[in-house]
């Protein structure tokens, strides 16, 4: 319920109301504007401003087939009058009045999406350039959710657990050589760089020692045209 709560503010913005017969819908409460709910534009006074009861529908303000509103003095109001001339006023014999949802900026429709509500509330980031070779199709999402760990160097690898004071000993369990960090892991380390250059020299030869050269080398033309190899070192990288 506080989660909910938490994003009512949110859910202020995205949604609608269309004025038909103005019954349903309070004049100051409910969004039928692009204000949102005019108490909290205009504040606690308006209802005396405009002498509008703060109970009001639509519908009640408005007198045979216009808009009723006293003359006022703050901007504010003013502002809010001049964009209420701009909608017809409601009609008692209109239908019912229908909530709508931002499908995007000023247009508002009367079903939800999804995935529109989710492009215009996340933050927009630049694609990284290693996100292809991270998330394509047909990859193991476990396999694609450490893929991507790695390329943000935010594995546990024990260089950093030492950091935290979790573990004292960094060495790597794989060559006893050096400590473990996200560079020696997959190249440094004699284990697993001998199985990254047995494997990758399947397909091409010359595989990268360091996970930025690994975009380079697999957007090569000689090697982008060979989509099947570019899928085979994707999995066995992410593998």
């Amino acid at each position: 319920m506080r989660k909910l709560l938490g994003i009512t503010d949110i859910v202020r913005k995205f949604l609608r109301i269309q004025i038909e017969n103005g019954l349903s819908t309070s004049f100051w409460q409910d969004p039928w504007t692009i204000y949102g709910s005019l108490l909290r534009y205009v504040g606690l006074t308006g209802p005396r401003s405009l002498r509008i009861p703060l109970s009001s529908s639509v519908s009640q303000a408005v007198a045979g087939d216009s808009w009723l509103f006293p003359g006022v003095r703050l901007d504010r109001l003013q502002q809010v009058l001049a964009h209420i001339s701009t909608i017809p006023p409601p009609s008692p014999d209109g239908p019912s009045d229908s909530a709508l949802w931002k499908y995007k900026e000023e247009d508002f429709r009367p079903y939800f999406s999804s995935s529109r509500t989710w492009n215009l509330t996340r933050t927009v980031h630049v694609i990284a350039p290693w996100s292809s070779i991270v998330w394509f199709p047909l990859a193991i999402p476990r396999h694609a959710f450490l893929h991507w760990q790695v390329m943000l160097s935010r594995l546990p690898t024990k260089d950093r657990l030492q950091q935290w004071g979790i573990t004292s000993d960094a060495t790597c369990r794989l060559c006893d050589g050096e400590d473990e960090s996200h560079q020696h892991l997959f190249f440094g380390c004699t284990y697993a760089s001998h199985l990254w250059r047995h494997f990758g020299e399947v397909c091409w030869a010359d595989p990268p020692s360091d996970l930025v050269g690994i975009l380079a080398w697999l957007s090569r033309p000689d090697h982008a045209a060979s989509r099947n190899r570019r899928k085979i070192v994707k999995r066995l990288f992410a593998s």
